[in-house]
Formats: C-alpha cells, structure tokens, sequence
C-alpha cells in the first residue's frame, strides 16, 4: 500500500484483503461511499472492533495499536485525519507485537493518507450537525516541478457529545454541555523522481474542551515534524526512512468534586502536562523467487512531565519527570513452498531503557523519589499459515504480545503514617499468546462468507497488591494475575444488482479472570467493557449520477463496568451496561465540483450508555457540503 509519503508500508504481510481472514482493508473509495463523521465512527462498524468511550478493542482484547502514515498515533488523535484525507486503512485483527511492538496485543490500524500532488484540487468543506457543532476546513492541494505541496486548515466546534446525568462518583456528573473547539493548520511538500521519493509534513494542532462542568477543562496543543522517504535501487531492494518529532503541551483544570453545588465545583487542582516524542524508522525490503523479506530497526524516545498544583498557592503537590527510549528490531519472511499455500515467520525484539524518573509526592512522608536505570526487554514472535484453492481460504496464526509497565509502575512509593506504597523496579511486563484459525469462502462473483475462531491468553496482568497486611500497610504494583479471551466471528457480503450490496458481521466474545493473586474473589468474572456481543448489518447502495445511501443497524451486548461484575450497587446505581442498537442512515449525491452529504446518527434517538455512566447524545442529523475549485 501506498502513503502520502511515499513510503510502500506493508502492515504485516504482503496479502490483500481475501486473501487473509484477519486483515480488513477500506479503501478511498468506501470511505467516499460511506461519507462517515469521522474514522472512529468508521472502525467501529467493521467485524470485532469496539468502541467504549473512546477505548478500541478487538476480540475483547485492549491493546490496538494505530499507526498514522507510518507513526505511532494515539486514538485520540484519529479524529484529526478527516476521511476525505485517507487513501487506505487495514484492520489487522490478533496478536501484531511482532510487527508493531508494544500495545498491540489485539491488533494494529494502519491509516494511509493521499500523497501530495495525487489529486491537485482546492477544495472548502462546511458542515453542520443539529446538535449545534460545526466545522469547516480548507485545503489546496498543488503539482510543482518533480512533486507537489499542499496546505489544509480547519475549525471545529463540537457540542454536547458526552454527558453524564448520574454516576455514584460525584466528580463525573455533568451540569452542562460538554464542548470542544478544535484548530489545525498543516502543510506538506514532496519531491518525486523515478526512483526515490520525499515527503515533509509539519503541523501545529490545538484543542480546547470543556466536560461538562464549568471547571473542569483541557488546553492542549501539539506541533509535529516529519520526514519520509523510500529509494527503490534495481530491484530486488527497496529501502525506506521516517523520521518524527512531536511537542505537545497539555494545561487542564479539575474542581473539588464532592458535587455539582458551588462547593463541589469551586475550581481545586491544576493538571499540567508536557513533554515531546522522537520516532525513527528504517526498512529494508527484498523479494526474490523464493519469497519476500522486510527487516526493519526502530527507535522511539519519549520525555514527559506531569504535574498538579493548587488552584489558589498555585503550589505543586504531585510531579514526575520520566524519559523512555524504545530500540526495537523486527524481520519478516514469506515464502510459499506449495502451490496456494503462503508462510509467514516475523518476530520483533523490543528493549525499553527507563531512565531520568523522578517523582516527588508533597502527601508523602518521603515526598521525593529518584528511579534507577532499568531495562525491560521481550521478544515476540509469529507464525502465520495461509492455503488458498478455488475461492477458498483457510488460514491459521499464533504470536504473542506484551505491554510494558509504565514509569509510574515501575518507581511510584508513597508513605503514610497508616499505610506505605512501594516502588517496584522489577516488575515484567504484561505478555500474551494468541492464536486465531479462520476460513472464507467466495460463492459466485458477488458473494463472500468468513469465519474464525480465536483465543487470546494474558500473563503477568497488572495491579496493586498487599504485600504486608502490618502497620504500616504496605501495597505495590505487582504481576498479579491471568486473563483469556474466547469467541468468534462471523463475516458476510454480497453485492446484488442494480448496485446495491449488503453486508453482516458478528462478533462473539467470552473473557474471564482465570488468576488475580490480589483478589481471588475475581476469578472467573468477566473483564470490564468487554461485550460478549455485537454485530452490525448494513445496506447501501451506488447509483448512477453520483448518488450513494447507506443504512446501518449496530448492536452491542452488555458488559460490565468494573472487575467484580457489579450489576446494581446498594445506591442504585446501574454498573452494567445494558445493550443497545442503534440505525445510521447518509444520503450523498456528487456534481461535478461538489458534494452534499446528509446523515442521520441514531436515527431512532436511543439512549444507552456508552462510557463510564455516559448518555449518548441521541439523534445526530448532520449535512456536510465539499465545493472543489
């Protein structure tokens, strides 16, 4: 797959969608077919994806990593990339620590955005939504001699997307709309020759939100810098280089929280911070007769502060200073030693160097704490089998994956005159093993079916055990326990005629504690936001003159708010999450120099909880119109 910068980026393996049952791939095309808000409201449509409150899971495992034109991106930031910006997104469903390292337990997102210069246009989209938000954003796109620059600006202003009328925590009720005004102004330049290829890309992103209470606000802001390149010397080598920094800046707010007269929300804490992240990457790719192999070495560093101060003295009572370096180093081969049957054998060694931590605790009786040097380190490998025979795919996998503790893990310690926290510089890493086995099958020229087993199986989970039940007592982060995940998928499309095509998906998902070494009384309790079910059924359809509609039904089962599966509380408050469906429908019609969208979210103006005690907004109806000049 081709990026915006150039760079041939191959998610895991060289297969296209249909030719592996874990990789599902969403081209330009279904993007402008889908007309969707956003790409997280895209995801969130395809088979064994979940979204609750802004947490992607797959096949009830937490641990998705997304990856943005080749770098690391948080979900968060997903919603910066505007679909008409997309050229390609894969879905790569199971274990992926092999190929993207850390965080991708349940699998990896990889968004493409269009090379500058592939479409030369200007073009001003407007839109606007009954709930009140709006944005607008401008962008031109042109071809200079040997490549091609481009600049895109946007406003946005979203309004009342969250709200939580009741929660048995007096902090997260809300009194008013939430909002958020958002700014980003990026630009980008490429220079293209027959055989190599530059790309440059700078931009400045601030976002200012309010949740729902008068002082309880966000400032943040991030400008970012990079540099992609590939060089494709005589074949069979192609070799490429990206290189990322980024500063972020994030100032924020928080009340007393004891409850929503003037006393609870009297403003109380400053939330401040800061800190900045280098990323580079270099690969080298080979392709012979007997199969392709892609090495890659990768370096990550990230420098963060974090801090609270008093909203009055304006004194700091909490702040840590880590710094964390990421050498990582991964292969990937393939061969198909049978006719219609592919191997794949990847494996990727990551070191993590936590150095520069300190921590300083004003409640403490030892308020400063200066972490040692550690080095964690881990190796993930998978295996990957592939028969392909007459429109029929069997295919199977197993890797593994891992999560490395964070420097607050690692290094905070706190002391009481009641109770000590202590410090746990040996603490492993969260690890897991996963294996998948899946088959699809295409029936006649417009009708494909899939299914696949799955079973995901951590190790070395993480929390906060006692240690010493004495005066003082003592607790610490420690490796305490065991969890699974077991279910199955299901996956149905079939194009009819006249241009209309359908599509089903299903996901069924069992996870359970199966060791917790703090507190027994969990084994065998679901995981928190981890619904057994959830399915979606859609219809849309592409007609002649430029018109496309779509109907969509999503379903998502109950799940359980907290690890001890607490359905009603004493209080009466409601932890699981009862389920819930939902019908989006859009309507879109292309000129030859503009489109018009018009959707309806929710159509029937369900209200279910989505979050943490989140009401979702309800019904949505939005128009977008795009003008190209």
């Amino acid at each position: 797959m081709l990026l915006a910068t150039g760079v041939c980026w191959l998610p895991f393996s060289a297969a296209a969608e249909g030719e592996d049952t874990n990789l599902t791939v969403i081209t330009a095309a279904d993007i402008e077919r889908e007309r969707p808000a956003d790409l997280v409201e895209l995801l969130r449509s395809k088979v064994g994806l979940d979204d609750s409150g802004g947490t992607l899971t797959m096949r009830g495992v937490r641990g998705i990593a997304v990856f943005v034109d080749g770098f690391p991106t948080p979900l968060s930031d997903l919603k910066q990339v505007k679909p008409e910006q997309a050229e390609r997104i894969d879905i790569l469903r199971g274990a992926a620590s092999a190929r993207f390292g850390a965080d991708a337990m349940g699998g990896a997102i990889t968004v493409a955005t269009r090379r500058v210069g592939a479409r030369p246009h200007f073009e001003l989209v407007q839109g606007l939504t009954s709930a009140g938000s709006w944005n607008t954003r401008l962008s031109g796109t042109r071809d200079v001699a040997g490549g091609g620059i481009s600049i895109t600006g946007e406003k946005q202003y979203v309004h009342g997307y969250r709200r939580v009328p009741a929660a048995p925590y007096p902090s997260q009720v809300t009194v008013e709309d939430e909002v958020t005004h958002k700014e980003s102004l990026e630009a980008r330049a490429g220079f293209r020759e027959a055989d190599r290829e530059v790309q440059l890309q700078a931009k400045r992103f601030r976002s200012l939100s309010r949740y729902g209470r008068p002082n309880w606000w966000e400032d943040y802001e991030t400008d970012t810098l990079r540099l992609t390149s590939s060089f494709r010397p005589p074949p069979p080598i192609e070799l490429e280089l990206s290189l990322g920094y980024e500063r972020y800046r994030d100032k924020g707010l928080r009340d007393r929280g004891t409850g929503t007269d003037g006393a609870g929300l009297a403003p109380d804490r400053w939330l401040i911070n800061d800190g900045d992240k280098l990323d580079g990457e270099g690969t080298a790719t080979g392709k012979w007769a007997g199969g392709t192999l892609r090495l890659g070495l990768r370096y990550g560093r990230s420098a963060d502060v974090y801090q609270t101060r008093d909203y009055q003295s304006g004194a700091t009572d909490f702040h840590l200073r880590a710094k964390l370096a990421n050498l990582a180093a991964y292969f990937l081969y393939e061969s198909k030693p049978w006719q219609g049957l592919t191997a794949e054998l990847s494996g990727r060694y990551d070191r993590y160097r936590y150095y520069d931590t300190a921590i300083f605790n004003a409640a403490s009786l030892v308020p400063d704490t200066v972490g040692a040097k550690t080095i964690k380190r881990s190796f993930n490998p998978k295996v990957a089998l592939r028969w392909t025979s007459n429109g029929t795919i069997l295919s199977g996998s197993a890797g593994t994956g891992f999560i490395p503790p964070t420097p607050d893990q690692l290094y905070y310690s706190d002391t009481g005159p009641a109770a000590e926290f202590l410090a746990n510089p040996a603490l492993k890493p969260q690890r897991s093993l996963t294996w998948d086995l899946g088959l699809r099958r295409k029936f006649g020229a417009g009708t494909e079916a899939g299914l696949t087993l799955f079973h995901t199986l951590w190790r070395d989970k993480i929390g906060v055990m006692i240690v010493d039940y004495g005066i003082p007592l003592k607790r610490q982060f420690q490796n305490i326990g065991q969890a699974e995940s077991n279910g199955a998928e299901v996956d149905l499309r079939h194009k009819m005629a006249g241009g209309w095509s359908t599509f089903f998906n299903y996901t069924h998902t069992r996870t359970r504690v199966t060791e917790n070494l703090a507190n027994p009384s969990l084994v065998g309790k679901e995981l928190p936001d981890m619904p057994r079910h959830k399915f979606n059924l859609g219809i849309s359809y592409e007609g002649a003159r430029g018109l496309t509609a779509k109907a969509l039904l999503r379903y998502v089962g109950a799940s359980f708010t907290d690890e001890n599966n607490t359905v009603t509380d004493a209080r009466g408050y409601r932890w699981e999450r009862a389920p819930y469906y939902a019908v989006d429908v859009s309507l879109t019609r292309r000129f030859k120099d503009a489109d018009l969208t018009l959707a309806v979210d929710n159509l029937f103006d369900r209200k279910y909880q989505h979050g943490f005690f989140w009401v979702a907004q309800g019904r949505v109806a939005r128009a977008e119109a795009t003008i190209r000049f």
